[in-house]
């Protein structure tokens, strides 16, 4: 006997569904409030629904369960990024040499707790302060709700120079930047590097160490076509120009016809505003008030945005007494927070940034650690 459970055939099932709920005299009596010319399409729309219930159920399950937890999951997203926050500000102190944390000795290492940011032992737990603090935030006019998709919380020179320099391809956390308004502690960012500094020579000199006692690498020769552009095979104008050279003139028209009527002419604005709209739509049960402006696509984004931080504001304080009750448990064993994200990447790095530093400490005749 096979293993694999027969699947069930949904074209019989539908047709017997049908017939039951046809016959059924609870379906008249249902039904008697209603035009009669209506009944035989309310017996195969009904059907082919049921069927569809069966066939997907255990998806249309995970949908609505995913659907009534999105908002405490952003909120859980959201605590943990109230945390990147108190990481960022160790960092900064830990690189200028005026505060030590336990397990942290490079820093790479900040790179790494904040793949599992809400185990970092030596931070303050979240706060009904931090909080308050946050929905400040989330209210104010500069906060940027797509930061819950930010991965470089921990970046301290990309960081540290976006918060210098008003680059455009740079970006400060607006998070962080509202919480130094109100903590001051935008100061830590002008505290020397001190850490990164010293790690960087010894990782220049580990390098050429290496270098020493690896034979030269053969010289690069470039391809014959290297000067050549890489070519966008799905192009569709490539294509044209292509049948332009083997096609006949009424396979060239043809062809010309098609591209003109299949070209992408939509700007990123427009397919952004439709999503929104998708998803205000979408909302069921509460009315989204957008506020008026000049242009529609704007009027939407803010409406969109304002929501959500509104959603994830409120759903902020159960998702404190969770994390609260998680660390309650832990004391006795039970851990029933999220599993940390999977960080053996980073780990990876990290024994590279620390195989590199010891062995720069080596070249200069120092001790092979990391007090310095």
């Amino acid at each position: 006997m096979s293993d694999q459970t027969e699947q069930p055939n949904y074209e019989v099932l539908q047709k017997q569904w049908e017939e039951e709920v046809k016959n059924n005299p609870i379906t008249h009596a249902f039904l008697e409030s209603y035009k009669k010319s209506d009944w035989d399409s309310l017996y195969k729309q009904y059907a082919f629904n049921k069927m569809l219930a069966f066939k997907h159920a255990e998806y249309y399950r995970k949908h609505n369960k995913g659907q009534k937890n999105q908002w405490m999951n952003a909120a859980k997203k959201h605590l943990a990024i109230i945390q990147q926050k108190k990481l960022f500000d160790a960092q900064c102190k830990w690189r200028a040499g005026q505060e030590i944390f336990e397990g942290v000795e490079i820093c790479y290492d900040f790179h790494v707790l904040e793949h599992d940011i809400m185990n970092c032992h030596f931070l303050e737990q979240p706060s009904s302060y931090d909080i308050d603090l946050y929905c400040e935030y989330l209210t104010s006019n500069n906060v940027e709700i797509e930061l819950d998709g930010f991965h470089e919380w921990q970046n301290y020179e990309e960081l540290k120079e976006a918060y210098n320099t008003n680059e455009e391809n740079m970006s400060f956390p607006s998070w962080y930047e509202f919480h130094n308004s109100r903590t001051g502690n935008g100061i830590l960012l002008t505290f020397p590097d001190v850490k990164g500094k010293l790690e960087r020579m010894y990782i220049n000199l580990g390098v050429k160490e290496k270098q020493k006692n690896q034979p030269p690498a053969p010289p690069y020769i470039p391809p014959p076509d290297a000067d050549k552009p890489y070519l966008n095979y799905y192009d569709k104008y490539v294509h044209l120009d292509l049948a332009k050279q083997i096609e006949n003139r009424e396979m060239i028209n043809i062809f010309k016809e098609y591209v003109e009527a299949t070209e992408h002419q939509d700007t990123w604005e427009n397919e952004r505003a439709q999503e929104t709209f998708n998803y205000l739509s979408g909302i069921k049960d509460e009315l989204v008030s957008i506020d008026a402006h000049q242009d529609f696509r704007v009027a939407l984004e803010r409406a969109c945005q304002k929501y959500r931080c509104q959603k994830i504001a409120e759903h902020l304080p159960l998702a404190l007494e969770h994390y609260q009750t998680n660390q309650q448990l832990k004391q006795i064993g039970i851990d029933s927070y999220e599993e940390k994200e999977d960080y053996q990447f980073y780990l990876s790095i990290r024994k590279m940034y620390a195989e590199n530093i010891l062995l720069g400490r080596k070249a200069n005749n120092e001790p092979l650690d990391f007090n310095f």
